[in-house]
């Protein structure tokens, strides 16, 4: 047993998501914010986060960025339903979302690049998972140049079985010489499956002249009414994080700033990394301001912020290091009285009767020296007096005793008396014990009244025999 608990209540803070410690050395209680605790898998009710004096506590509903709704499911914001399913603009290198046969390249047009078939190329989608789609739409750009009679490109889909050439349906076929036009073909429901593929599959003689460009592919639902993800999306922007660390409560503030061209943020996403501890994450408020609020325990922490957008697109910001201290919570000012009759003897006292220091060995676990004073009869002890007019509210009392033996009627009383206390009337019992105790911590409260400069405690023993007796150690007045 340490100073934290030998005269105090132990350190246990009885908040659940704390750790909590005693530092002997330097007299007070750690009580130190576990961000594991409060961690689940609900980020929609809100992010718990442990603060120290309340437990785990919620900033309220978790709040998403204009037209998107939270998912527990996804950890995060999303659209209220699914606007594409398909998308590609081949400025960035959307070739490799197909597989490809013959001469498939792509090709730069006044600043714009589209896919380019020649020949007898084609080109065809992986599988693509369109069950949730209430209806689905085809769109996209498409040319044609020098396409002989009977030659063509043909825009198809299968829903399975997709290696047999009888499974394609054909949507459209364009042929001969045309300008860049935008298409836009309904599929069936029968198409809304988890193996949906699409094809763009040319029939040409020659495969210099002859060719197709395609460009803006989207494969869409025209009933959900989320926005449309933009066409060659760029990927979003993030400022270095700034970080504040409170060192009294461990809580740390975290923000910084994000930014997307395509205005399409998601949302701004905060990992953690510590000494000794699993790497977590935190979603962040809001999206172009953003902040992570937390309270962390004591040792140094890693993070970095990550803000992504509805195409995938993230951008990492730098790491940064930061120390949450080991403040601890101090123990209140020193008492206004204390004694544990180790070094002062009675000094303090005034006596009467048969009352002596015991000088046997402390028997009181975790206690050493000696056992306290012991009172015989109708002894008594009485403070000095004890200047207690500083500071406002209750007092608090502490002490142990030891009661032995006494008969039926008789006791060991403990009483304070806030001013003139040579009258007997002004004195308030706040403690009776009689019989046989054994040791016993007690804490009182006195009232803000007693708060005067000439305060007084005493412990008194009335008892008839000589073998009653009682015993005080580690007085205590706050």
């Amino acid at each position: 047993m340490g100073r934290c608990t030998k005269r105090r209540p132990a350190c246990d803070d009885l908040i659940g998501c704390t750790t909590d410690s005693c530092d002997e050395a330097a007299d007070r209680c750690l009580n130190a914010p576990d961000v594991f605790v409060c961690l689940d898998s609900t980020l929609c009710d809100g992010q718990e986060t442990c603060i120290p004096g309340q437990g785990c506590v919620s900033p309220g509903p978790f709040a998403c960025p204009t037209g998107l709704v939270c998912s527990n499911d996804a950890n995060g914001c999303i659209p209220p339903c699914t606007s594409s399913y398909f998308i590609a603009g081949f400025q960035n290198n959307e070739l490799g979302f197909f597989t490809t046969v013959g001469q498939v390249t792509t090709a730069t047009v006044s600043g714009n690049m589209l896919a380019n078939i020649a020949g007898t190329g084609s080109m065809t989608t992986f599988e693509i998972d369109t069950s949730l789609a209430t209806a689905l739409t085809l769109q996209y750009r498409m040319e044609t140049t020098a396409y002989d009679t009977g030659e063509n490109i043909r825009v198809q889909y299968c829903i399975a079985n997709c290696e047999v050439a009888a499974s394609w349906v054909t949507l459209r076929t364009v042929g001969g010489t045309t300008a860049l036009t935008q298409y836009s073909d309904p599929l069936p429901a029968a198409a809304r499956t988890g193996s949906l593929q699409l094809r763009w599959t040319a029939n040409a003689s020659s495969t210099i002249s002859e060719r197709a460009r395609i460009d803006d592919i989207l494969l869409r639902d025209p009933t959900c009414a989320a926005a449309l993800p933009p066409f060659n999306p760029r990927p979003p922007t993030i400022s270095p994080i700034t970080v504040t660390v409170t060192a009294a409560t461990g809580e740390v503030r975290l923000s910084g700033t994000a930014a997307d061209p395509d205005n399409d943020l998601l949302d701004v996403e905060v990992l953690f990394a510590g000494t000794g501890i699993p790497f977590f994450a935190q979603r962040a408020i809001g999206t172009t301001s953003w902040s992570v609020r937390i309270f962390l325990g004591p040792r140094e922490y890693f993070a970095t912020a990550l803000a992504n957008d509805l195409t995938f697109g993230q951008a990492v910001s730098a790491e940064v290091a930061f120390i949450v201290p080991d403040a601890g919570t101090p123990q209140p000012p020193g008492p206004l009285f204390s004694e544990n009759f180790e070094t002062n003897g009675l000094t303090q006292f005034t006596t009467q009767g048969v009352v002596a220091v015991n000088t046997s060995a402390g028997d009181r676990p975790g206690t050493t020296g000696t056992r306290g004073v012991q009172i015989d009869d109708t002894g008594r002890i009485v403070s000095r007096v004890i200047n207690a007019s500083t500071g406002s509210g209750p007092l608090t009392l502490e002490y142990w005793l030891d009661v032995a033996r006494y008969d039926t009627g008789e006791a060991a009383r403990v009483a304070y008396c806030p001013a003139s206390c040579s009258v007997e009337a002004n004195w308030v019992v706040v403690n009776t014990l009689g019989g046989t105790s054994g040791w016993r911590f007690f804490t009182h409260s006195i009232p803000a009244t007693a708060r005067t400069a000439t305060l007084q405690l005493r412990w008194v023993t009335a008892a008839s025999g000589t073998l009653e007796f009682a015993t005080i150690d580690e007085i205590v007045l706050r």
